[in-house]
């Protein structure tokens, strides 16, 4: 069975992937900004639901960029790059460089969760609230900011192919 290679073949396919793993990282880590400052905000009242849908929400994050670490990685490998311009191979160490420094944000984002609820179950609510704010606020905004540098670094590769 011969399949239609105009439409099954991997130059489409990955950076479709690609493109849609990045498009939803940075609309879950917005959408967790909203949902928590509603949570903050609004009610006041932070559950231990609240705190298992965080859990979901950061494995979530986590799946999401290991498929855009891979099919980045998987696309950097491919012969669409002029290879002999030094400044691709800077671009994608770059982006290499700031896909760690997203993974170890992402971490610590978890990290800060993780002493959120310590504080919760300890009703230390101001505490936990300072940790969710610090988590949210600053550095899952400063991903999505990277992120978005990521998404340049990415339109420039494609001008030298």
């Amino acid at each position: 069975m011969n399949i239609d290679a105009s439409f099954a073949r991997v130059e489409h396919i990955l950076p479709f992937l690609h493109l849609t793993s990045l498009i939803l990282l940075m609309s879950v880590q917005l959408s967790l900004v909203m949902v928590t400052n509603f949570f903050i905000k609004k009610t006041y009242k932070v559950s231990a639901e609240f705190f298992r849908q965080i859990k979901v929400v950061l494995a979530l994050l986590f799946g999401l960029l290991f498929a855009m670490v891979m099919t980045g990685y998987f696309l950097s490998l491919g012969g669409d790059f002029k290879f002999s311009d030094p400044m691709v191979g800077g671009i994608i160490n770059t982006k290499y460089a700031l896909t760690f420094l997203i993974t170890c944000n992402m971490i610590y984002v978890g990290y800060r969760f993780y002493l959120a609820k310590k504080a919760y179950k300890a009703s230390q609510i101001d505490e936990m609230i300072e940790h969710i704010i610090i988590a949210t606020r600053y550095f899952v905004i400063l991903d999505v900011i990277l992120l978005f540098i990521g998404v340049y670094l990415g339109i420039v590769i494609r001008s030298f192919g």
